[in-house]
């Protein structure tokens, strides 16, 4: 969750998790939204220009694009969903304020918890947060049946 994104040979990182993930194992992978509707990449790109982003590189991806990646390593989808259905921006301002100043959260208390809100409501806000999360399995290699 939030790593592979951060560094430019992501399908290498991918494909280290599905050799070290046993047969049959399962993981969950997150990464940021290429689509997210508050265009937190645009965001991301516009602090990284001026060298105001914490996290360095980051790359976003579609859900078809991460998708197709991991089955391409070898891994089975079984599933899709989102987290954090808001702007950008509050997200990193209520990261900032957690970090430099935890009783200041206060400010941002309000919209998150709007947020909150719309995504427990509303099926489509649950698939366009700005994190995407894909469940994957790992394949059990077929048995070969002695006749």
């Amino acid at each position: 969750m939030g790593t592979a994104e951060h560094t430019p040979d992501y399908r290498q990182a991918f494909q280290e998790l599905f050799r070290v993930l046993k047969p049959g194992g399962q993981a969950v992978i997150g990464v940021p939204n290429k689509y997210d509707p508050f265009l937190r990449p645009l965001l991301v790109w516009g602090l990284q220009k001026f060298k105001l982003y914490s996290f360095g590189y980051e790359k976003s991806f579609s859900r078809r694009e991460l998708s197709h990646q991991l089955k391409e390593i070898g891994f089975k989808v079984v599933g899709h969903s989102s987290l954090l259905f808001m702007p950008g921006f509050l997200r990193i301002l209520d990261l900032f304020l957690y970090t430099k100043k935890p009783h200041w959260t206060i400010i941002t208390k309000g919209a998150i918890n709007f947020f909150h809100f719309l995504y427990q409501k509303s099926k489509l806000a649950q698939k366009h947060g700005y994190l995407l999360a894909v469940a994957v399995e790992k394949p059990r290699p077929l048995r070969s049946e002695n006749i």
